[in-house]
């Protein structure tokens, strides 16, 4: 569908976004409730617990998981991952496309992907998906977060106003996500929808999901 590599693009994107994630407020502060419900399950299921998060985004949420848990990051912008390096220096850090990278017989207590699941095409998705619940230890849990939009499309916007950058996204409908999730072999444990802003200042909707193996 994509002529351009959706890889490329977004690599240059992030790398053109590093600082402004580095000047956020404490991610921390207006946390989703299923963070914590995911944060505490894998506290009450396993005894050596280890995180994996997709895509670093400031650092914060691997600051937060890396107090109790071991913590693994991948990211394909080195220049996002030096930023989350400051905060949590004990993480371990991938500088991968999540699909490309073998993680071997790597397992992982728990997989969290805060905004990230939209910047992979659809033909992408169920291959993400998928190769989540194999590196899943048994009764894994997965956290997501995707934007919602009212109609899906697949495009390439322009982020950073007159200094710009393109990055890839897709739009989903919250209809549209469910669909995506029926292929998937992870079961639905809880859901919401909540409000954020995004970086023009608009208020929008997020769905975000916990899941097990």
């Amino acid at each position: 569908m994509m002529q351009l590599d959706y890889t490329t693009i977004n690599e240059r994107a992030f790398d053109f976004l590093a600082d402004r994630y580095a000047r956020r407020k404490n991610e921390l502060n207006n946390l989703d409730p299923l963070v914590e419900m995911f944060f505490q399950y894998i506290l009450a299921n396993f005894s050596n617990p280890s995180v994996l998060e997709m895509g670093v985004g400031s650092g914060d949420m691997l600051k937060y998981f890396s107090e109790c848990f071991k913590t693994t990051a991948i990211d394909i912008s080195s220049k996002m991952i030096e930023v989350a390096k400051r905060k949590a220096p004990s993480t371990a850090y991938l500088h991968s496309d999540f699909l490309k990278y073998d993680f071997s017989d790597k397992k992982f207590s728990g997989v969290f992907s805060g905004s990230v699941l939209h910047l992979f095409p659809r033909e992408q998705i169920d291959k993400v998906l998928d190769k989540i619940y194999s590196i899943l230890e048994e009764q894994g849990a997965f956290y997501l977060s995707v934007p919602l939009f009212n109609e899906f499309k697949e495009e390439i916007i322009k982020r950073g106003g007159d200094n710009f950058v393109l990055e890839y996204r897709i739009r989903y409908t919250e209809e549209k996500f469910n669909k995506v999730l029926t292929s998937s072999r992870l079961n639905l444990m809880e859901k919401s929808v909540t409000k954020f802003m995004d970086s023009q200042r608009n208020t929008l909707s997020k769905l975000n999901m916990l899941l097990v193996k």
